[in-house]
């Protein structure tokens, strides 16, 4: 996971609460990768992403967050979700400030219901000020992002009843490892 800047799980993992199952699984020992493998074999699929999406750089969390988003888009999706995810998109390959502040607009106007929504405040909460544009600046928290990343990926593989969530997730957490070692998680589902 060339990607991920620590070389130890337990350096990422102090950023966040991890469920009590989860925490039962990291080994100290644990390299980022170790721990994925760990919490994937015991079925702590959430676990697995939360930690996923605090390991991942920004951008690269926000990507990644994008594409299991993608997957809930279908032709009844409403326009404005379909912008939600675009504009995550946007920011993405293009993170500026405008980008930035489109995609806040967006997630505000999808409701923060859907993965996409929450892909576009991922993008939103990645940096510059949390506050409105004529208000005292106000930094997101330094991990805030992560969990708008977490909460479109986790909802993205429960997002449709109809679809096998325990696949998606396996999908979901093998596209993160991939952008981790430096692909575009692009993979066949």
């Amino acid at each position: 996971m060339r990607k991920v800047q620590q070389k130890l799980a337990k350096d990422i993992h102090k950023h966040f609460e991890m469920e009590k199952e989860a925490r039962a699984l990291a080994d100290p020992s644990f390299s980022p990768e170790q721990l994925v493998c760990s919490l994937v074999e015991h079925e702590q699929f959430y676990s697995a992403v939360v930690f996923l999406a605090h390991a991942l750089p920004k951008r690269e969390a926000v990507w990644w967050a994008c594409l299991c988003a993608r997957t809930t888009i279908t032709e009844d999706s409403s326009s404005d979700d379909i912008a939600a995810l675009k504009s995550a998109e946007r920011w993405v390959f293009t993170p500026t400030e405008e980008n930035r502040r489109l995609a806040e607009k967006l997630a505000e106007k999808t409701e923060f219901l859907t993965p996409a929504s929450w892909a576009a405040t991922a993008a939103f909460w990645s940096g510059g000020s949390i506050t409105g544009e004529q208000d005292t600046p106000v930094p997101p928290a330094p991990y805030l992002y992560a969990h708008a990343v977490a909460g479109a990926v986790n909802l993205s593989a429960t997002f449709d009843a109809r679809r096998n969530a325990e696949d998606l997730y396996r999908l979901f957490i093998s596209q993160a490892m991939n952008i981790a070692d430096g692909g575009n998680g692009e993979l066949a589902a």
